[in-house]
């Protein structure tokens, strides 16, 4: 199996597919040999020292439930592997070498499991506690500001346009009648927002798609502000090309921000929200209307989604 093989079955799950990462990690944990607690294997009898950016939670989580850091132990089979390729209807697109290799799991190519890793030599810190990551951060810094923080879900998992809509009418119901939260408030979700592209060609990325859909939705709302990144300051795989933000060495966004005002500047400026939505190519559309964001690349640790509403609406009977 060739990098470019898993480069190609990537592209497929993630960008054609809209699957989810932790879908495509029990795929690509047993196709490359550098994942799934291998690297820890391959440097025994070498002591091994474990910097995680995340709360590791527990030991038993390492040893039992991980699929996401790859020099700890992995939970998931090569059976998993084909059962993850098969929901997302991918088995038969993916090449026949790939097929092969996982149908054979030959058990000296599986992945470090619980009982070898605790044979192993090494150390597990954990280097940012949960208190101490984004999302609390974030809701400590809103409340600071003067904003009633209010955590919506740390686990989203949804198509991003629509959970950009369904989080828009959320916010608009407090902005006009204080409910379910009211204003002056924040709202925060994170997980790991999807994008269902299939053979489009557009550049944009998942939170990029967020706000651009809820700017329809809040569109003359003088209350509402959205705004949505990635932590690891891309949002997709990237190629966003435009020529004043490549002079500025910008070429991918990390999100956008956008408010009741975003979908009349669009219109004003001959940029179909909708149709670009549907090419999934928001960051040409972000950028033009002067609402993406760009951020310095890092390592994710999710996606951060906020939500402002500022005050009620001074006009009840305002509609979209």
């Amino acid at each position: 199996v060739s990098i470019k093989d898993i480069a190609d079955l990537t592209y497929l799950m993630q960008i054609e597919r809209g699957a989810p990462t932790g879908d495509l990690n029990p795929v690509r944990n047993h196709l490359d040999i550098m994942k799934g607690g291998r690297v820890s294997r391959y440097i025994q009898p070498a002591m091994a020292v474990h910097l995680m950016v995340i709360d590791p939670q527990s030991w038993d989580w390492i040893l039992h439930h991980n699929l996401w850091q790859h020099f700890l132990p992995d939970c998931t089979t090569f059976a998993d592997a084909v059962a993850m390729l098969k929901k997302w209807n991918a088995w038969d697109a993916v090449p026949a070498n790939v097929r092969d290799y996982l149908l054979t799991a030959d058990p000296t190519n599986e992945t470090v499991k619980a009982d070898e890793f605790t044979r192993m030599r090494s150390r597990v810190f954990g280097v940012m506690p949960h208190k101490l990551s984004f999302l609390p951060m974030a809701m400590k810094r809103a409340a600071e500001l003067g904003y009633r923080p209010h955590k919506l879900s740390a686990r989203i998992q949804a198509e991003a346009r629509e959970a950009g809509l369904v989080i828009a009418d959320i916010a608009l119901n407090c902005e006009r009648e204080g409910l379910p939260f009211e204003p002056p408030c924040a709202l925060f979700s994170s997980g790991e927002l999807l994008v269902t592209v299939g053979e489009e060609t557009g550049v944009g990325g998942r939170n990029q798609e967020y706000v651009l859909s809820a700017a329809l939705r809040i569109a003359g709302s003088e209350n509402v502000v959205m705004g949505g990144v990635d932590t690891d300051g891309t949002d997709g795989p990237g190629g966003f090309i435009a020529e004043d933000a490549q002079a500025q060495g910008i070429c991918n966004l990390a999100g956008g921000v956008v408010d009741g005002q975003t979908a009349g500047e669009a219109k004003a400026l001959g940029v179909d929200i909708l149709a670009e939505l549907r090419r999934h190519n928001a960051s040409p559309a972000l950028w033009r209307l002067n609402s993406g964001i760009a951020a310095t690349y890092n390592i994710s640790v999710g996606d951060l989604d906020v939500t402002l509403i500022m005050d009620r609406s001074k006009t009840p009977s305002y509609v979209p």
